[in-house]
């Protein structure tokens, strides 16, 4: 090669042989990951953005009456902060490319949240009825025997 020249010019013969071969790693039939993995993987990741998204409006729509709602979407967006930088980790190289599927595990996680989410937002809280007993008619605690435990008296019948 000459000075002037770099190794991708296709003036040279050994530069047009690198470049072929650079375009028969594009079009390769061998990939690390399949590409329907991929597309797959994304789709996934839409629909858990999706979920989240419902859950999350839920929760501050309902959190008005119920303010624990609240704190269910500080975790929504907490656990979504996760995926996001799981996310970030597989793109930038740092999680390998076989990995994959530990994406769609955080993303299977996150979904069964907001799906328990749902359920605890649209479920009505149970309160809990403040009664006192009624006594028993016909029972006289004055004519029943008793038993003597350590200077305790119960009565008994």
């Amino acid at each position: 090669m000459a000075d002037g020249e770099s190794f991708y010019s296709k003036s040279s013969s050994s530069s047009t042989k690198a470049s072929a071969s650079s375009g028969a790693e594009d079009n390769a039939i061998y990939h690390v990951v399949s590409p329907k993995l991929v597309i797959a993987t994304k789709v996934f990741g839409v629909l858990t953005f999706l979920m989240v998204f419902l859950a999350f409006i839920f929760c501050m729509v309902q959190g008005a009456d119920y303010h624990v709602n609240y704190l269910l979407a500080c975790n929504l967006i907490i656990s979504s902060f996760v995926s996001l930088v799981v996310s970030w980790w597989y793109r930038s190289g740092d999680l390998p490319p076989d990995k994959i599927w530990y994406i769609c595990l955080v993303c299977a996680v996150i979904i069964l949240q907001c799906i328990t989410t749902d359920i605890y937002v649209f479920q009505a809280p149970i309160v809990a009825p403040v009664t006192t007993p009624v006594p028993i008619p016909g029972r006289n605690i004055s004519n029943s025997s008793t038993i003597h435990h350590v200077g305790v008296t119960v009565p008994f019948h």
